[in-house]
């Protein structure tokens, strides 16, 4: 037998939106919906015959369709009355409706009595049917999971679950289908589908040594896949984890109604009786009238319209966000989004490529330009910098091998370079402070090139400078336009962290139009300079490459990692991560919240707007209980398909800057 769920929209105990889980689960399979659907048609059926027949006969003969009208939608309400006051739940919608058209039929309004029973039992199936083809719509699109994977096992094609599948075994691609597991294409070459991942639409194109994500289309060739990630740690299970738990992470909206929730119904329901009491018992107007008034009340404590649309509008959101490919890990966070008022960048890799070549080589006295680029080289040779690997590239390019030295010792200075002993010698290769570090007189002559950005490596061997090689790197496609389209939408504060000097930091920053500059910074540094800046601002995220950057991803409101897609760390770390390296999906994704959050506070405020007009309207007897059953359940109806327009309007893909 089914687990008994109440609607419990007033106690709001059940996370999941409202109008999942009417009436024992509001037919979550074909037949159950037809046994919904068959009893409210012949009630409806039955009501109007009363109608017909009151209008022509008169009150007394149009009582039995009245109430055969009601017994037969209204019994399985009473039945839920029941559960739920069994569970403790007592100031349910079910007990409301009970009571009002129970308390309609005791003063002899039949017609009301049967129409709020009828309407409410007719507003629950649509809004049932609403949300589910809301909410199944956006989860369709933002579903990544694999149905199968195929193997040829003995010449034979054979369907296996993902999770079967095993690192290094080879799986099959068919146009069409979905990759399974993330993996290096074998054989064949294709156009694979990211725009579930990426929000990219144009296709890219994959081939042998091409890397390819579980999640993603593949296109008109045939592919074979060996597979790299287990399905559990593949891009596709992981994101689809971070989407199941961001559902538990709510909005300040969300948190706010369903607190509002718990004293908004009994209070309302006080009023009703206070309304129904009171005024006859002080001799003002007779106990029916005042009853009837009551009753209208009662209709409007239901606050279903705040529940069900205010948690819809932020799943709503996330699916909007999710289509620019940009993976929002909870409704909080698209609250942080939407009230940024400061945006702290980290320099390279961030808004720069983070892949610098080295522009200027500068000797000093007697050493040669070779002698300089191989002392670098034999030193960085062990370094996963970019800049040790542009020294490197730059060196190879030059002819310049370091094969045959004896590499004795080698050490990693964070944010000041490297020391390495090599032949027997000392060799230091890094910034300013590095150079001071092993006792050699730093001079930097400057570079003729204006592209550097005055990034200089300084050499040094046995405590006496060489010279210096000076590196430049440039600012990403679309950087500029992305933060004037930051400062368009009202982020009043963007700032560049980076761990250069000053000099080249304030060049690139000139560049891409950043006004707040921090350079020469420590790794621990750049944590206590954005600790500085949170302290002076509302709201702030951070963006880096969601590797390096852990502990400011971690601390800031908003922690958002760029071009994370393949990368473990962002997608664990990051509230926010943007699965590609398209800087202007930062401005769409916080347009986005803003829409999202604007939604919501419609739904709010609207809803609040009209329950308090009719609650007027009942209490000083100018709203009857007809007007009022269908004003809820049209309320109702109205939020959820508002919620539903910003995924509905959503268009995929990106293009340039983000709609206003």
């Amino acid at each position: 037998m089914e687990k008994h769920r109440t609607c419990a929209c007033a106690e709001v105990k059940d996370d999941r939106p409202h109008g999942s889980h009417h009436h024992g689960g509001h037919g979550h399979d074909e037949a159950s919906r037809w046994r919904t659907i068959a009893p409210l048609g012949l009630s409806l059926a039955l009501f109007v015959t009363g109608l017909v027949m009151e209008h022509l006969f008169g009150d007394r003969r149009s009582v039995i369709p009245y109430l055969l009208a009601y017994a037969t939608v209204g019994w399985d309400v009473a039945k839920q009355v029941v559960l739920d006051l069994r569970d403790g739940e007592v100031f349910t919608e079910n007990l409301l409706m009970t009571t009002a058209s129970l308390g309609a039929f005791a003063i002899g309004h039949h017609g009301e009595a049967a129409a709020v029973m009828v309407f409410y039992t007719l507003g629950e199936v649509l809004q049932g049917m609403a949300v589910r083809k809301s909410r199944s719509s956006i989860k369709a699109a933002m579903d990544l999971k694999p149905d199968r994977a195929r193997m040829i096992v003995d010449g034979v094609e054979m369907e296996l679950d993902p999770k079967d599948v095993r690192v290094g075994e080879a799986v099959v691609v068919r146009p069409g289908d979905k990759v399974p597991l993330d993996g290096i294409v074998a054989e064949g070459d294709s156009h694979v589908d990211m725009s579930k991942i990426t929000g990219e639409f144009v296709p890219k194109r994959v081939a042998p040594g091409s890397e390819v994500l579980a999640g993603t289309i593949n296109g008109t060739g045939l592919i074979k896949v060996r597979v790299s990630k287990p399905y559990g740690l593949s891009t596709a299970a992981r994101i689809m984890r971070s989407v199941e738990e961001a559902e538990d992470k709510k909005a300040v909206p969300e948190r706010f109604i369903r607190r509002f929730a718990r004293y908004y119904t009994p209070a309302a329901f006080a009023v009703a009786v206070t309304v129904a009491a009171i005024p006859p018992m002080l001799g003002y107007g007779s106990f029916q009238a005042w009853l009837g008034r009551g009753l209208v009340i009662l209709v409007m404590a239901c606050p279903c319209a705040l529940v069900i649309s205010v948690p819809l509008a932020y799943f709503a959101g996330m699916g909007r966000i999710s289509r620019y490919g940009v993976l929002v890990k909870g409704a909080a966070f698209v609250d942080v989004l939407a009230g940024l008022d400061t945006i702290v960048f980290d320099k390279t890799g961030t808004l720069t490529e983070g892949s610098f070549e080295v522009r200027e080589v500068v000797p000093i006295g007697k050493t040669t330009k070779e002698e300089l680029v191989r002392a670098a080289a034999s030193a960085e040779g062990g370094s996963a910098h970019p800049i040790a690997s542009s020294i490197m590239e730059y060196a190879k390019d030059l002819g310049i091998e370091k094969s045959g030295l004896d590499i004795a010792g080698y050490s990693e200075i964070p944010g000041k370079g490297v020391i390495a002993s090599v032949d027997g010698r000392e060799i230091a290769v890094g910034n300013r402070g590095l150079m001071g570090k092993v006792g050699a007189s730093y001079f930097d002559p400057g570079c003729s090139d204006p592209a550097c950005s005055h990034t200089v490596a300084g050499v040094a061997v046995d405590g006496d400078m060489i010279g210096s090689l000076h590196l430049g790197d440039m600012p990403k496609e679309m950087a500029f336009e992305t933060v004037s389209a930051l400062k368009g939408l009202g982020v009043s504060r963007i700032a560049m962290l980076s761990g250069d000097k000053k000099e080249a930091a304030a060049a690139m920053a000139g560049i891409i139009g950043v006004d707040e500059v921090h350079a020469g910074l420590l790794p621990h540094e750049k944590l206590e300079e954005l600790e500085r800046i949170m302290s002076s601002s509302r709201k702030t995220a951070f963006v880096g490459d969601g590797v390096n950057d852990a502990p400011s991803l971690a601390r800031a409101d908003l922690g958002i990692a760029m071009g994370a897609l393949g990368s473990d760390a962002a997608i664990e770390t990051a509230d926010m991560v943007v699965m590609d390296d398209n800087l202007n999906k930062l401005p769409k994704a916080i347009g986005a919240a803003r829409f999202t959050r604007a939604v919501a506070m419609q739904n709010i405020f609207g809803a609040l707007a009209v329950k308090a007009v009719f609650l007027v309207m009942g209490g000083i007897g100018r709203a009857g209980m007809v007007e009022a059953i269908i004003a809820d359940v049209g309320l109702t109806l109205l939020t959820v398909l508002n919620s539903f327009r910003l995924f509905a309007g959503a268009k995929g893909g990106i293009r340039k800057i983000p709609d206003r």
